[in-house]
This record gives structure tokens, C-alpha cells and sequence, in this order.
């Protein structure tokens, strides 16, 4: 089986759906940041991709109208929980980020958090959010990449082999995967392990 597959991914993140919650948990400041600086409007359409199991919906509640996707049916299982629980009504969907199957220009936001650094091709992921994105409309990233003035080490390259197999690859530079767009900059602020990871906002 190909190593950072889709199919090697539904095995496990099915696995890590059991106590995804519990490690994430660390990210939850970061999360509610990242929507902060999204700061979407009353009414915006919304797409999360490769929602996982729902933990940016606690700071979404509000007047949006909100698709969900994840590949994973275990994942959206949990998610569907978390959305009954909060009260809100959100499309849930099983769906591959790298081929997303909406009309061109349907969202005003989209939120790719914590995907970019997981899912096998990031550029096609990027780009098809770009695809779905309305004209002026928002993507908001959180993840961590690759320092852009850095190289990785040969541990980090041999660390990377594991880390990507079980978890997510953590050589990934931002540039290079933005670079299968047309998106700009609006912000970009350093966030969690001192600006390891970070969070961006692009607008078409």
C-alpha cells in the first residue's frame, strides 16, 4: 500500500478518531484564532475541508450556512455528534479535498485547517479550494509547515519518514503549495511552537 494515500489515510485517521479529541485538545486556542482572523460575515457560506471530527465548529456558531468534509466516515461520525450536541445544522459530507465536487465559485470562506500537511497532493488540495472559493472570498490555513528559509536536516528527513506514515508529513514549506494558486496573502501570523505552525488568511 502507497504510504500517504487516501486509503492509508481512512485506515488512520479511523484509528486516531478514538482519541483524536484528547491530542487536539493542545490546539484549541489556536483554532479559535484562526477563525478570528478569518472573521467571516453574517450569511457566508462556509467549507471545511477535511473537517475531522468537527473541532472548529464550537467558533462557528452563528448565522453561517455550513458544508463539512472529511474522507473519513469515522471522523464525520463524531463530527455529526459534536454539531447535534452544539445545535447546529451543518451538510456533512464524505469527500476528498484534493476533488472537491461543488460548482465553481460556491463559498465565501473555506477553511482548510490541519489538512495541508496530511493530505497526499496539498497543491491539489489548495487548488480546488481556490476553485470553489467566490471572488474576493477568504481561505483560512492552519498548519505547520517547513520553515521557507530552511532545509530539512537529515533527522528531520528520517523523523518525517514516521511522522508522515502516522501522523502528517513536517517538511512541507507553505510557498511551495501556495504556488499552485492565484491566492494572496491578506495575514499570516506566527502561532503555535514558537511560529512551527502558522496561520494564514488568502483571499482570491
Amino acid at each position: 500500500m502507497q504510504i500517504n494515500s487516501n486509503r492509508w489515510n481512512k485506515i488512520r485517521y479511523s484509528i486516531h478518531s478514538v482519541y483524536y479529541d484528547l491530542i487536539l485538545l493542545i490546539f484549541r486556542k489556536e483554532r479559535e484564532k484562526a477563525i478570528q482572523v478569518l472573521s467571516p460575515r453574517k450569511g457566508d457560506s462556509i467549507l471545511i475541508v477535511g473537517a475531522g471530527t468537527g473541532l472548529d465548529l464550537p467558533y462557528l456558531k452563528g448565522d453561517y450556512q455550513i458544508t463539512a468534509t472529511d474522507l473519513t466516515p469515522a471522523m464525520l461520525n463524531q463530527l455529526k455528534k459534536r454539531a447535534e450536541k452544539l445545535e447546529m445544522n451543518i451538510n456533512v459530507l464524505e469527500m476528498d479535498g484534493q476533488d472537491l465536487q461543488f460548482e465553481n465559485n460556491s463559498f465565501d470562506c473555506v477553511i482548510l485547517n490541519l489538512i495541508l500537511a496530511v493530505i497526499p497532493d496539498p497543491k491539489k488540495c489548495i487548488a480546488e479550494a481556490e476553485r470553489v472559493l467566490k471572488f474576493n472570498g477568504k481561505i483560512l490555513v492552519f498548519d505547520k509547515f517547513l520553515a521557507e528559509n530552511q532545509e530539512p536536516s537529515l533527522f528531520r528527513k528520517f523523523f518525517n519518514i514516521l511522522s508522515s506514515t502516522l501522523f502528517s508529513d513536517v517538511n512541507r514549506k507553505f510557498s511551495d503549495i501556495l504556488s499552485a494558486t492565484s491566492l494572496k496573502i491578506e495575514t499570516e501570523q506566527p502561532s503555535k511552537f514558537g511560529g512551527a505552525f502558522k496561520i494564514y488568511c488568502l483571499i482570491k
